[in-house]
């Protein structure tokens, strides 16, 4: 009967490796595990180049201003020492509108945006033509 790579040899492995060879295959693992992670992290940083390179420049300035509004209004919030309860309860929204506005993932329109500066009190957004005079 010819042996198969199915059949348990005699000798088993452990038999055969002493204590040193342990070392060195656990060091060679090591050794491959680094460059396997490198080379992980590599293309990890090429694919968010790429999908970076993909987003329309119109969005990128979308969520930029977006950003910006929600920094404003959580600026003045905390200027005048409110809270994000505070605000829904003036504006008669709910919490959760006011957390994806604050979140600067919510698209608010000019009129809610115009809303909020009123109760606030303080303009939001300013035009550079506003801003020069």
């Amino acid at each position: 009967m010819k042996p198969s790579i199915f059949t348990p040899k005699k000798e088993s492995l452990k038999a055969k490796l002493n204590w040193h060879d342990y070392d060195l295959i656990f060091s060679i693992w090591d050794l491959n595990k680094v460059k396997i992670e490198k080379t992980m992290s590599k293309d990890k940083t090429k694919v968010i180049e790429r999908i970076q390179a993909r987003i329309k420049p119109e969005n990128r300035q979308f969520v930029q201003k977006a950003l910006e509004i929600s920094y404003q209004i959580q600026y003045i919030l905390e200027k005048k020492g409110w809270s994000q309860k505070d605000l829904a309860e003036k504006l008669e929204m709910s919490e959760s509108e006011i957390s994806k506005i604050l979140s600067g993932l919510q698209d608010i329109t000019l009129k809610t945006l115009s809303k909020i500066e009123v109760v606030l009190g303080e303009e939001i957004i300013d035009t550079p033509i506003k801003a020069s005079q």
